[in-house]
């Protein structure tokens, strides 16, 4: 859909932040006939939020609603990808024989499985010839005897080239505006948004505002005399080696470490001990524990030093659940927020776009406001 956007007036929206999820709700809602400012204060997917490992995955993921919906969030990252281009997207599945991000006992990585199974996930044991197709670059010795388990429908995404593609695709197809300026409050009359107060005086007028500002998002919904559920900004390390001869294929998931390619022969390595820390809380034993016990499934990194310690920052819903919807209170005031912005960010972008347009979203119903207002069912 290629219509100029002063052709077929819409709501103004203005989004405030341009990362995975800003870029993506932008971009949907004004090829959806939104007229759609974005507000960002730094480029395109720079913010600590986007700093990320990024596996685009359904593993581990309940209750039902919650596993199918980010089955549903890869398909619409390969429908986003397929629209906007940039190589941002490496669909290749992954593969188990431990959780490397959380530290999961085996016993409970086999239940996870077998309740992915149950929900319709094919899962695949590779034998030792299929594996050295999957994954040439790892070696079977290190696995100990353990059979791994291959999960094709996966991905991994290079969030900052994401965010950057999808917004330029807005501006240039579909008459996307982006401001790039600090917002310092969500403007109200009347007991609804009227725009957004930039920190140069400047007001954005707005019919509709989203807030997709990670860790600033709390004190911009308050500005407007509403409250955002989240409990906490969690911070989380992950270490890039320098350029190696490594060209993981899949997202690799052993029992102390996570490994993906992060391009040129770059691999990111996450790790339980990393997973809760900022980039400066890294010390030299952890480096070398972490390289350590990746080179050991990895041979091609022995030797290969660290580039790079990047540190993000994940804000999240005091429910571990996303926020999506209208604000009980404030009219025009609609939350999108989650802590997995770059998997989820594309397929509630659609959702809320169709929301939006006032069309029946069942797959919404879980993660809207009102939930932390309404009061308890009886059971």
């Amino acid at each position: 859909m290629n219509s100029d956007r002063r052709e077929r007036p819409g709501p103004r929206v203005t989004v405030i932040g341009a990362g995975p999820l800003g870029s993506s709700l932008a971009f949907r809602l004004a090829r959806s006939g939104a007229r759609v400012t974005v507000v960002e204060r730094d480029r395109p997917g720079c913010s600590p939020e986007s700093e990320t490992f990024a596996w685009v995955n359904a593993f581990s993921k309940s209750p039902r609603s919650f596993h199918d919906l980010h089955v549903e969030a890869l398909r619409a990252l390969e429908r986003l990808n397929s629209e906007v281009g940039g190589g941002w997207l490496h669909v290749g599945g992954s593969l188990h024989w431990g959780d490397g991000a959380t530290g999961n006992e085996f016993e409970a990585f086999e239940t996870a499985v077998e309740t992915m199974r149950a929900w319709g996930a094919r899962i695949v044991e590779p034998s030792l010839g299929e594996l050295a197709r999957i994954e040439p670059d790892l070696d079977p010795e290190s696995l100990g005897g353990r059979r791994p388990v291959h999960i094709p429908r996966g991905a991994h995404v290079f969030a900052r080239q994401m965010a950057g593609a999808v917004l330029r695709a807005g501006v240039r197809d579909h008459g996307v505006r982006y401001r790039r300026a600090t917002a310092d409050g969500v403007e109200t009359a009347g007991g609804r948004v009227t725009g957004v107060r930039l920190s140069g005086g400047d007001v954005v007028e707005a019919d509709v505002v989203m807030v997709a500002a990670g860790a600033a998002s709390a004190a911009l919904t308050a500005s407007a005399g509403a409250e955002l559920r989240t409990v906490s900004r969690q911070p989380g390390a992950f270490l890039v080696t320098a350029p190696s001869a490594a060209e993981l294929r899949t997202v690799v998931m052993a029992p102390r470490v996570s490994m993906r390619s992060d391009g040129g022969g770059r691999v990111m390595i996450g790790s339980s001990a990393l997973s809760h820390l900022r980039g400066d809380q890294v010390g030299p034993d952890l480096v070398a524990e972490t390289l350590d016990a990746a080179r050991a499934h990895v041979p091609a990194l022995r030797g290969v030093g660290v580039e790079a310690i990047r540190g993000g920052v994940r804000t999240v819903p005091e429910d571990g659940r996303p926020i999506v919807g209208p604000d009980p209170a404030v009219a025009g005031l609609y939350h999108v927020a989650t802590h997995n912005a770059v998997t989820l960010g594309p397929v509630l972008a659609e959702m809320v776009a169709d929301d939006l347009r006032g069309l029946p979203v069942a797959a919404l119903e879980p993660y809207r406001p009102r939930r932390f207002t309404a009061p308890p069912r009886d059971t």
